[in-house]
């Protein structure tokens, strides 16, 4: 005597069923906003995105995130899928910055403006001279440094992202720790001759 088995039409619901339990709910927008909007406008910033056109680039960032979060099929975070979106508009403003730097005029500071202690931070001497640095930086060491130093990724989702080898990220890592060690040596030299 052979065992039944259930229908064909009940064992494709279980099959369907199961299918939705494995494969994770889609991302809705708010909350990718709500989550990513904080390090998005810090990364465009520290990737050399001038306050004139930072507004304007983080809602471009958003915009191209909605667009394309009906096509986002998960293989990644939804953070690093947002950052690799705002890493690609830095890149556009830089060089849209370096067109139109001559006939941008910059907003006369507004004494009436609050400050936030986030604005003091980004003011600080500290803030001014690594700003300093990496403007020194060429676009690509500029990249590494931003993601491995400042937002603290490693090296692993940097080459990822930037779709360098692990190697190539770690020997940028290594100049870059040079560098700044050096500028940071000459600074301070300075300072002691004042």
């Amino acid at each position: 005597m052979t065992a039944l088995s259930p229908p064909a039409t009940v064992a494709a619901a279980d099959d369907e069923e199961a299918l939705a339990d494995a494969v994770p709910a889609r991302p809705q927008f708010p909350a990718i906003f709500h989550e990513c909007f904080p390090s998005v406008w810090r990364l465009l910033r520290a990737l050399g995105v001038r306050e004139p056109w930072l507004d304007d680039a983080v809602q471009e960032v958003f915009v191209i995130a909605h667009q394309k979060l009906p096509a986002f099929d998960g293989r990644v975070k939804t953070s690093t899928w947002v950052h690799a979106i705002a890493y690609r508009v830095a890149a556009n403003a830089r060089r849209r910055q370096l067109r139109e730097r001559q006939n941008v005029e910059l907003a006369p500071h507004d004494a009436r403006t609050i400050r936030t202690p986030e604005h003091d931070a980004l003011e600080s001497e500290s803030a001014r001279f690594v700003r300093t640095f990496c403007d020194g930086l060429s676009d690509a060491m500029r990249d590494v440094f931003v993601l491995c130093f400042l937002e603290e990724w490693g090296q692993s989702e940097v080459a990822t992202l930037l779709e360098l080898s692990p190697n190539t990220v770690a020997s940028r890592v290594r100049l870059l720790r040079r560098a700044y060690r050096a500028a940071l040596e000459q600074r301070n030299r300075q300072e002691g001759s004042r």
